[in-house]
């Protein structure tokens, strides 16, 4: 889902359930998922980070929501990971829940 932005080269910023969309099974995209809404995307360096607050809260790593408490502020590939982590834990919760509301 993210591996393509970043081989080349860009860190999305505000990967979110939002910013994702189905595409069918036979399409180039692995799972059946694209990232969407490259709006706050930027090139970066491996190992290089933007130093600017950007993307969702709900979703943002520790250090991009609370960059007074950790020692360098770093919005990457590193934080693209980490909101790519919760959007996949949101998705599972909101599937769950509808297997369970309808049970058929």
């Amino acid at each position: 889902m993210i591996a393509s932005p970043h081989a080349a080269g860009h860190a999305h910023h505000d990967i979110k359930l939002e910013n994702t969309m189905l595409v069918p099974a036979d399409s180039s995209f692995p799972w059946g998922v694209c990232v969407i809404d490259l709006g706050l995307a930027c090139p970066l360096a491996p190992g290089e980070s933007s130093n600017v607050p950007t993307g969702t809260p709900a979703y943002a790593a520790p250090e991009v929501r609370f960059p007074a408490t950790h020692e360098s502020y770093s919005h990457g590939f590193p934080s693209d990971l980490w909101s790519l982590g919760i959007t996949l834990f949101l998705l599972e919760e909101l599937v769950a829940t509808m297997r369970t509301n309808n049970p058929d």
